[in-house]
């Protein structure tokens, strides 16, 4: 603990030289402020009070002699260079330079800790000569990278800048001390403020709250436009403001725009104010949001109790949490309806409600302090909406352009034909759950594509002959807007021309507007002909007439008002003034043998990364993979060094995945971004040279020899030996999996995953795996050999081995046989081989039939926090999903028999874990079940089946939920395991029968006998005919008896 407290006091002495202070930004940068924690500030030169943080940043930013402030309960200190003890409870901010375009408007632009770095988000490293360079790469990283810098880290005795994908406050537990490298960590203030494709903006309200001191910018306008300016970050400077939230006041119409967020994802508290409500800005990846604000209200530190239908753990972030509640699991089932979510923070457990606390308010309840938790009410319920009272559906059109549809058609709801524009304009505003906000026209097939996307934002409309886009608004009744006026008769009120600025002295000109109050302005003037409208200041501009004399501009786009002025479609497009994105693909992986940076990537990293498949904030960039290439042992080299062992590869040709060491996949791994080559270093254990080595193969006359020189050499071997550790004090320690033979040997098995399945760490027979080793005993003998060339060899067959039959509950068998048609329970496969998946019904109801409907695996037990989040779709909606369907399940579900189905399966499984856990959920129908169509790799074909929805005599079906674990052997690992050793077992399930009436179910103990209710029937209806004959004839005998003696 002491050499931690003497390691950071120097970094803190050396923090002076590494973030200079400055009074005037040089030409061609910009000036930027830098929060700090420090406790000695600059000489003060004078005291001014201010309102906020941002009053005191902006003098200090006007002021010639000042190079930091220092605030506190409105005082605002202004000092230069010096050293003073800064007041307790203080704000410091530190002025400073970057050359950038994508500063902030904002009080600071970084804020700043020493020692301190986030664990498990590296995702690209540049090289900076200092802190302000660090900086600027982190506010470029969108254009430069294509995807946010929310953080980044500064080394500055390797002078190099690693961006982050995420921040502190987003992930605090992977906050964590570093005590190795001197360091600075970086939080960017400038982002989070803008949601990217294919997020959607969305507002969470906390009724009766604000933010303390925070009162940036202060607007007269409706709740509308005061969602409308926050999201497009309006702004009275030439940079953007970074608006994360906003406040409002109903009765008052006083809109509060801020650029902070509220703990605990944000540094500011909220305060209780009557009248106000708090809007903090969230970015969804569910299209199921809601077009009204807000989409939640949140509640702190309340939860509902008794109402937990469905529970979720290792959820990441509150974001993800709520994105659940808006487009439910399907474990939760088709009837579910999530009407309330709670998130804890720390234990990352999301809980979805079938309550809300209105309709159980003595069951809603606070939570303890030692719990941080918020409770969540769901506003929209995903049903269809309208436009407000007082509101008309009206369009905006953008002649011959196209919202982009995303990579796979992803940001694509629905294609549909249609007779026209007004029929794509309801069915766009029509769809539920999911929310269409624009549509795409073609206008030769008269299709629309609706989209749940539009380009008010950060994704942009491009060109496209032929098509058109239109984007849908709610507009105040005017007479212009309740009636269909335009020329095409099509709904489109305006149409817009991007990046496009009408010339001439407007006839009118307002200040602080949103877009709809700008239009429908000019839709309440009959003679306005178009208007201009800044997205970035908010300032409408009305013209009475317009011309063709218009200007290129960044910030202004012009709406021609179709109403008073006629368009005719020429074949310009009104995209045609949009730049075109410029950024280079994000990769871990240059061009290039030996990068620094391919180390530098990931050396930082001290414990395993948690991966979030759904970022919720910027979403990175991703290369497109093609088919797998196949690696071959020739193009792989390994070099034995100080460093430790570098496994090289130089392929014949370009090839994109994953290269990573085997179970080893979160803390050592590259990444291949369309290359030929790449480089993963393996660091060698922190004991090497440490412990003594035999050496088998030694000649006894030699070791002789070597005895009587050892007194002469053992002073130079202790030199070099410590030379070799001083040259790898630079190098960082990882856990690469490098197994220690103890005769100086040292090896580990090397994953190249070319498979284009998206998933990873999963292994495939498209991947190949090699083993790596390297013999430093001739180094630790006395000899160094630096660089020394090693061969290749590859690994035996892995083993996959499940053991016993899988129950997939009643009444539905599940087994794993050979692919070869002999039917026989698989024992062992090698990795690659074809399997056959095997569903077979056990009951004896004949008219049962059964589909199985979704299956997915993921790693089963041991995967741990590593294993998180992967998971592998295999069939959805009773088809292999397009990933699987290339490779791992190329056909589709078979009837075998009556009672069997069956498709095949190639052998495969996860780095992270020995075993693999398949779930598969398989609906029970009345009668036969209907077949689906599949798309395959080898044309359609069908899939039995697909549950009927209705029959003849029954609705909905019984269904069967499952899960099973297969254990995997790893590789060039000998196993000899019992056949009969119960390994894998079933979890219970359970039939969940949506039937018309209750029936009892009896437990049938063992010798009973079960037989069909007729047949009982029929059994006992006889028996009792029988019985019923015989008492008539014995009664009749009896008489007749008793007759003949009494006569007698």
């Amino acid at each position: 603990m002491k050499v931690f407290a003497v390691f950071a006091l120097f970094a803190v002495s050396a923090l002076a030289d590494t973030l200079p202070s400055v009074t005037i930004c040089p030409p061609e940068t910009q000036t930027i402020f830098v929060l700090q924690h420090n406790t000695t500030v600059g000489a003060r030169i004078r005291t001014i009070p201010t309102s906020n943080l941002a009053e005191c940043s902006d003098h200090c930013a006007a002021s010639l002699d000042c190079q930091g402030v220092e605030f506190k309960d409105g005082s605002c200190a202004v000092f230069r260079a010096g050293s003073e003890k800064a007041v307790k409870g203080s704000q410091l901010l530190t002025k400073s330079c970057v050359k950038s375009d994508r500063v902030c408007q904002s009080p600071f632009q970084f804020d700043l800790f020493e020692q301190k770095i986030l664990v498990g988000f590296a995702r690209e490293v540049v090289p900076a000569e200092n802190i302000q360079v660090c900086m600027a790469s982190c506010l470029n990283a969108f254009d430069t990278f294509g995807f946010e810098c929310e953080s980044a880290m500064f080394y500055p005795v390797d002078q190099e800048c690693i961006l982050n994908t995420e921040d502190r406050l987003d992930r605090p537990s992977l906050f964590v001390d570093e005590a190795d490298d001197t360091v600075i960590y970086m939080d960017n203030n400038c982002a989070g403020s803008q949601c990217y494709p294919p997020y959607i903006t969305q507002y969470i309200a906390v009724e009766g709250k604000q933010l303390k001191n925070e009162l940036d910018r202060i607007i007269n306008v409706d709740l509308d436009s005061c969602q409308a300016l926050c999201t497009q970050r309006l702004s009275i400077s030439s940079n953007d403001f970074n608006c994360k939230s906003f406040m409002y006041n109903n009765k008052t119409r006083t809109c509060i725009l801020a650029d902070e967020r509220s703990k605990p994802l944000g540094r500011a508290d909220l305060v209780a104010t009557e009248g106000f409500t708090y809007f903090e800005k969230k970015c969804f990846a569910s299209p199921n949001t809601c077009r009204n604000v807000p989409s939640f209200k949140r509640v702190p530190q309340m939860i509902l109790v008794g109402f937990a239908a469905f529970v979720m753990e290792n959820v990441p972030s509150v974001t993800m949490c709520l994105d659940q509640c808006t487009n439910p699991p399907p474990e939760t089932g088709d009837g579910f309806v999530c009407k309330s979510v709670m998130y804890y923070y720390n234990e990352q457990e999301c809980i979805l409600n079938s309550e809300t606390r209105e309709s159980k308010p003595e069951l809603f309840i606070p939570e303890g302090e030692e719990f941080l938790v918020d409770y969540f009410d769901i506003t929209c319920h995903l049903k269809q909406e309208k436009c407000p009272a007082g509101q008309h559906l009206k369009a905006i059109r953008t002649i011959n352009a196209a919202l982009p549809e995303g990579e796979s058609e992803l940001h694509v709801l629905k294609s549909s034909a249609a007779k026209g524009i007004k029929e794509c304009v309801a069915k766009c505003f029509g769809l539920s759950p999911e929310k269409c906000r624009s549509f795409n026209y073609d206008k030769k097939t008269k299709s629309c594509d609706l989209l749940y996307l539009d380009g008010h934002n950060t994704l942009q409309p491009q060109v496209r002959q032929g098509v058109d886009l239109y984007d849908l608004h709610c507009l105040a009744a005017l007479p212009l807007v309740e009636n269909d006026c335009s020329a095409n008769k099509d709904d489109a009120l305006f149409s817009r021309y991007l990046h496009t600025k009408q010339r001439g002295i407007p006839a009118k000109s307002y200040k602080v507007v949103s877009l709809n109050s700008c239009l429908e302005v000019c839709a309440g003037n009959p003679t306005c002909a178009g208007a201009n409208y800044n997205r970035r200041l908010g300032d409408c501009s009305l013209f009475d007439a317009i011309d063709e004399d218009a200007e290129v501009n960044e910030h202004t786009d012009f709406y021609k008002n179709l109403c008073v002025t006629k368009e005719i479609d020429t074949g310009a497009s009104a995209a045609a003034n949009v730049p075109e994105a410029k950024h280079r693909v994000s990769g871990t992986v240059v061009e290039g043998k030996d990068s620094k940076a391919q180390l530098l990537a990931t050396k930082k990293v001290k414990k395993p990364s948690i991966k979030n498949t759904e970022h919720r904030r910027a979403p990175e960039s991703t290369v497109p993979i093609g088919p797998p290439v196949e690696v071959k042992a020739e193009a792989i080299q390994t070099i034995c060094n100080y460093e430790g062992i570098k496994v090289q590869i130089n392929n014949g040709e370009p090839f994109s995945g994953v290269i990573f060491v085997k179970n080893k996949f979160d803390t050592c791994r590259v990444e291949v971004a369309n290359s030929n080559a790449a480089t993963l270093v393996l660091g060698l254990p922190k004991d090497f040279g440490m412990r003594p080595i035999s050496l088998d193969n030694l000649d006894d006359n030699e070791t002789g020899k070597n005895k009587t020189k050892k007194g002469e050499e053992e002073s130079s071997l202790k030199e070099e030996i410590e030379e070799f550790r001083q040259k790898r004090q630079a190098a960082e320690f990882r856990d690469c999996g490098l197994v220690d033979l103890l005769n100086g040997t040292y090896k580990s098995t090397v994953v190249i995953q070319t498979n284009n399945l998206g998933i990873p760490g999963l292994v495939t027979s498209m991947d190949q795996l090699y083993e790596v080793s390297c013999d430093y005993s001739s180094m630790l003998g006395g000899r160094v050999q630096a660089g020394y060339n090693m061969t290749v060899t590859g690994p035996e067959a892995n083993l996959i081995q499940p053991r016993g039959k899988i129950e997939l509950g009643n009444p539905v068998l599940m087994q794993l046989l050979n692919g070869d048609g002999t039917e026989q329970p698989l024992v062992q496969a090698k990795l690659g081989d074809i399997l056959e998946l095997r569903w077979e019904i056990m009951a004896m109801d004949d008219e049962l039939d059964f589909f199985v409907k979704n299956c997915h695996a993921e790693p089963g037990v041991g995967g741990g926090k590593a294993g998180a989040g992967e998971k592998l779709q295999l069939i959805d909606g009773g088809c292999p999903t397009p990933a699987v369907a290339q490779k791992l399940i190329p056909g589709a579900i078979e009837i075998k028999s009556s009672a069997v189905k069956t498709t095949k399966m190639q052998a495969f499984r996860f780095d992270s874990s020995a075993s693999i856990r398949v779930t598969c959920e398989v609906e029970i129908c009345k009668g036969d079940c209907e077949a689906v169509e599949c798309a395959l790799t080898g044309g359609v074909k069908k899939s039995f089946g697909r549950k009927k929805r209705e029959t003849n005599r029954y609705l909905i079906p019984r269904r069967s939920h499952a899960t099973t674990s297969i254990v995997i052997i790893d590789p060039l690992q000998q196993v000899c395991t019992k056949v009969n050793e119960p390994v894998a077992m079933s979890r219970a399930s359970t039939l969940d029968l949506l039937r018309e009436e209750a029936h009892e179910v009896q437990v049938i103990e063992e010798g009973s006998i079960c037989l069909n209710s007729v047949t009982v029937f029929a059994i006992f209806g006889t028996l009792a005919v029988l019985i019923l004959g015989q008492s008539v004839v014995i009664a009749h005998y009896a008489f007749r008896r008793f007759s003949t003696e009494k006569t007698a």
